[in-house]
C-alpha cells in the first residue's frame, strides 16, 4: 500500500478519536533511553525477557507490531522502492526509522534486514 498525504490524513482522523494518546509527546526533551524503554514496556504490557516466551523471532516481532498498532502507532514494512522489486532497500543505508507525529506516529521497517534487527 502506498501511503500518501490523503492516507495519512484519514489515519490521523481515526487516531484522533482514540481515547488515550500513549506515546506521542511524552518525551519532548529526549529523556534517557532507559526511561523511554520502561515506559514503552509498560504501555505495551511486556515484561523483561518477553521474547524468550516466544517460539520464534518472527512471532516476537509480530507481537510487538500488534501491540504498537493497538496503541495507534502505524507500522509499515517494505523492502523495495515503490513497487519496483528490482530496487531493493539497502540495509546499509537504513534499517528502519520513526516518523514522529503527535496523532499518527509511524514506524517503518526495512524488510530486507535480519529478523532480530527488525525489533529495534
Amino acid at each position: 500500500m502506498k501511503v500518501t498525504n490523503i492516507n495519512i490524513n484519514i489515519l490521523k482522523e481515526l487516531l484522533e478519536k482514540m481515547p488515550e494518546k500513549t506515546v506521542s509527546n511524552k518525551y519532548p526533551n529526549f529523556e534517557k533511553w532507559i526511561k523511554v524503554t520502561r515506559e514503552l514496556k509498560r504501555i505495551f504490557e511486556i515484561q523483561d525477557n518477553w521474547a524468550n516466551q516466544k517460539s520464534t523471532w518472527t512471532e516476537a516481532l509480530n507481537d510487538l507490531i500488534e501491540k504498537a498498532e493497538e496503541k495507534g502507532i502505524i507500522v509499515l514494512r517494505n523492502g523495495v522502492v515503490g513497487n519496483n522489486t528490482h530496487r531493493k532497500l539497502n540495509v546499509r543505508e537504513f534499517r528502519g526509522f520513526v516518523l514522529y507525529d503527535e496523532i499518527a506516529p509511524v514506524i517503518f521497517i526495512n524488510n530486507n534486514d535480519t529478523i532480530s534487527a527488525k525489533i529495534f
